[in-house]
């Protein structure tokens, strides 16, 4: 007699910290749910670094060629972001699944798996794709290519540079999980307000798909005991609803063998400006 098949219940996902319970969809108010995903978007970035000027109050203040001889600076230029595919498949045998169960086994990977594929995809070189690796800059005081640092001065150094580059807005620094205890531990990150945060306020965001992240581009891959963590301005995303397609026989394939397919698009947009990395050691000294 053939054994039962039962579900074993699924753990639940984390509830602290991940990408896409951090970030909001962008604005979609303007009918542009299609032309997204073709054509990509563009935007006004903020303009990042010291803008202002400022000088002692003199008696010439109030003539009307106050500003005639000051500088006068630029809006930056729009950037512009590209939608990405994900793409997701599954083969079973019709003697142990049918077919809504093997689409339903998709259509569940992709709940459980949405936000490591959005941290996966802003780490990484992706072609085509503006991601934190491909912006990011090197902070003050850390060149690239130096000697990973310890988490403590890693965070520091980022906080200083969102100083610099943000003036006073929140910035977000994103770790593994890996990383977080150490955090806790040896720089006072706690959960504040649903968000992990820095004592001075910037959001850290935890996510497993942050581990293994591309190196800035140009530079070394991180070691084994290493990562490399960015830090950004604000991010926002946006999703297409998951294209099901239903469970098929595939030419040439075994008759008892049926194969879902899944596809989605996304896309992360962000100002590079304020994007920035430090190569960091797990070693907590």
């Amino acid at each position: 007699m053939a054994k039962p098949i039962i579900t074993i219940p699924q753990a639940p996902l984390l509830d602290r910290g991940l990408l896409l319970d951090q970030i909001p969809q962008f604005d979609m108010s303007v009918d542009v749910s299609e032309r997204w995903l073709n054509e990509g978007v563009t935007w006004q970035p903020r303009i990042c670094g010291r803008d202002m000027e400022t000088t002692r109050v003199l008696a010439t203040a109030c003539e009307d060629d106050f500003f005639e001889d000051d500088p006068i600076r630029e809006c930056n230029a729009f950037e512009t972001q590209a939608a990405f595919t994900i793409k997701d498949r599954l083969k079973g045998t019709n003697l142990d699944l049918n077919p809504e169960e093997l689409v339903g086994l998709l259509a569940d990977r992709f709940a459980e798996m949405t936000s490591w594929i959005f941290a996966d995809v802003l780490t990484s070189i992706v072609a085509g794709v503006n991601t934190l690796p491909s912006a990011a800059s090197a902070p003050a005081g850390i060149a690239f290519g130096s000697a990973a640092t310890p988490l403590y001065s890693t965070l520091g150094v980022i906080e200083a540079e969102f100083g610099e580059r943000m003036y006073g807005r929140s910035g977000f620094i994103h770790l593994t999980p890996g990383l977080l205890a150490n955090a806790i531990e040896n720089y006072g990150v706690e959960w504040r307000d649903g968000r992990y945060r820095t004592p001075v306020g910037n959001v850290v965001v935890v996510d497993p798909g942050f581990y293994n992240a591309d190196a800035p581009t140009g530079q070394a891959a991180a070691a084994a005991t290493e990562e490399w963590v960015y830090a950004s301005g604000q991010i926002a995303y946006q999703t297409s609803d998951l294209d099901l397609q239903e469970a098929r026989q595939r030419p040439g394939a075994d008759h008892n063998t049926i194969t879902a397919f899944a596809q989605a698009h996304g896309i992360l947009v962000f100002d590079s400006c304020p994007v920035t990395a430090v190569l960091t050691s797990y070693d907590p000294a």
